[in-house]
């Protein structure tokens, strides 16, 4: 398609005009005070706590609409038009032999770690269910849930991955270093190890 004479007389005479009005349109849209907010809330949450109170937020912030949309399940900012959402979180879940892991993981992220009580776990492999149950979030060993994260039981959380401070060795007592088989076994499991990525923990 191409304009004709008159055609790009008159675009070339608007042009300027289309300018400022888009302009105008971006001015709007970039002052804090004004604009859009699309907001993503819980359904029964939404409509029987947060809605009533709208009111006075509509009455405060004239200048400021907000568009609804519910979400139950996950969603993901990075591809849905969301500024914000509302959602409910889920209960940490404890390791007994690692009281302080979600204060050092909360620590990573930049964030204060969040009290209260949660359940406790003595095994990762328990831990690990009770996650797939539904029950929570836990600190797991990615090299410990490799087959449940690739079968998508699990999914990592997010933020950004932590390395463990704790480590697995192979212990051998000095007089059984120079054993053949502690040997092998040795140099086997160093070639398996190489072959991991690094232990972490989410």
């Amino acid at each position: 398609v191409r304009l004709s004479t008159s055609g790009e007389i008159y675009a070339e005479a608007v042009r300027s005009a289309l300018g400022q009005l888009r302009d105008a349109a971006l001015g709007l849209m970039s002052n804090r005070h004004s604009g859009i907010l699309n907001l993503a809330i819980l359904p029964t949450f939404g409509t029987r706590w947060l809605m009533p109170m709208i009111p006075d937020f509509v009455e405060n912030n004239p200048d400021i609409t907000i568009n609804f949309v519910t979400r139950v399940g996950r969603f993901d900012f990075a591809r849905e038009r969301l500024d914000a959402a509302i959602h409910y979180g889920l209960p940490l879940l404890h390791m007994a032999t690692r009281p302080g892991a979600w204060t050092e993981w909360f620590e990573h992220q930049g964030l204060s770690a969040p009290t209260g009580p949660g359940m406790q776990f003595e095994q990762f492999g328990t831990a690990a269910q009770a996650c797939m149950a539904g029950l929570g979030v836990a600190l797991l060993p990615l090299i410990l849930i490799a087959g449940e994260l690739q079968r998508g039981q699990l999914v990592p959380a997010p933020g950004q991955p932590m390395q463990s401070r704790s480590a697995y060795y192979l212990v051998v007592p000095h007089h059984k270093r120079g054993h053949p088989p502690v040997a092998s076994f040795r140099d086997w499991l160093l070639g398996q190890v190489e072959k991991e990525p690094a232990v972490l923990a989410w």
